[in-house]
């Protein structure tokens, strides 16, 4: 049986982030190539071996001082990122985002937690099930929340059996529409749980809180050596979305737009989305029907930004894991941290400073 904080098995292959020039004033024009990624080259550094994993690690993190369950079960939980949905209620404190496109240029935001006892007390707008997502939960082991589904994310719900809440069928006070949401925005955006009720409902219903499925992720020292002190990346062909580093506290801070015109990505508390790492994980994305987007998630090339530095890395997906890889396959050295990772398509434009 896997451990919760084994690390990921080993995966061959190598890719290779090819450096074009520096992008200090970048073209909209997306540029040629299947990698599609404008860059500068730094100097990095020789990795160095993770230490030994602790029982008080945050498993998405790295970071001591974690009072969840050992082996606990991730809980992973729809956000909308329509404009008219921002600023989110509690989302800083998720351990993971994921953030892909839905339908229409729309992007959604998955929030990660290792367990349910570190969803914060209010956390919302919470939105319907899509199947990237749902996907993903699952090579996770997560217990998937969310309000409501799309036809094609009911169909795998009822193909797969995989453990999922929805708040449209559960009548016992877990989800509420919060009166001051409800006042300002669309009755859509005015969902909301919270991580005490969450829990007593997953002990009423029985749902297993405990995986032996490992984190994807391993933490060490390892640094890029491509640019990656700014990103910007488009996770919809109309949703644009920057990271820029801040080198004091060892984050990528959040904004939406482009490196010329962006606003902050912060929640109702006033604190940005920050993470240590960012993931740029490329797909193949296709119409699953009329309305809705999927990505087939078998596995890929990703470009992992890390300590103001960028680097070719590969991902692969079952429905019982997610797997993370450098290049030469040994196991991602993440930094101690939270992880942003935005699910994009094969052509998406990705610019690196």
């Amino acid at each position: 049986m896997l451990l919760r904080h084994k690390t990921a098995a080993l995966l061959t292959g190598a890719i290779l982030l090819t450096s074009l020039s520096s992008c200090k004033n970048p073209s909209p024009v997306p540029d040629p190539g299947p990698q599609n990624v404008t860059t500068t080259t730094t100097e990095g550094t020789a990795a160095t071996e993770p230490s030994a994993p602790e029982k008080d690690r945050n498993p998405l993190t790295g970071e001591a001082g974690y009072t969840g369950p050992e082996n606990g079960r991730p809980v992973a939980i729809m956000i909308p990122n329509d404009k008219t949905a921002r600023p989110q209620v509690g989302l800083e404190q998720a351990d993971l985002y994921v953030e892909a496109e839905t339908e229409g240029g729309i992007t959604r935001i998955m929030a990660v937690f290792p367990d349910v006892s570190r969803v914060p007390d209010r956390l919302a707008p919470i939105r319907s099930a899509r199947t990237p997502f749902l996907m993903l939960a699952q090579s996770l082991d997560a217990l998937y929340v969310h309000w409501g589904d799309s036809v094609a994310a009911r169909d795998r719900f009822n193909t797969t059996g995989m453990d999922h809440i929805d708040a449209m069928r559960v009548n016992d006070g877990t989800f509420w529409r919060d009166a001051e949401l409800k006042r300002t925005r669309d009755t859509e955006h005015s969902s909301m749980t919270g991580g005490p009720k969450l829990a007593a409902h997953i002990a009423k219903k029985g749902l297993r809180s405990t995986t032996a499925v490992p984190s994807p992720f391993s933490f060490g020292e390892r640094e890029g050596t491509g640019a990656g002190q700014r990103v910007q990346v488009n996770v919809s062909p109309s949703r644009p979305v920057v990271f820029e580093y801040d080198a004091e506290q060892g984050v990528y801070r959040k904004y939406n737009g482009t490196l010329d015109n962006r606003e902050s990505h912060s929640t109702t508390a006033g604190i940005q989305l920050a993470a240590a790492n960012v993931l740029l994980m490329k797909a193949e994305k296709y119409q699953e029907n009329d309305v809705t987007i999927g990505f087939r998630l078998t596995a890929g090339d990703a470009v992992m930004c890390s300590r103001g530095a960028s680097r070719p890395v590969r991902w692969t997906r079952t429905d019982n894991q997610l797997s993370f890889t450098e290049a030469d396959g040994s196991p991602l050295l993440s930094a101690e941290g939270k992880t942003y990772i935005c699910l994009i398509s094969l052509d998406s434009r990705i610019i690196l400073e």
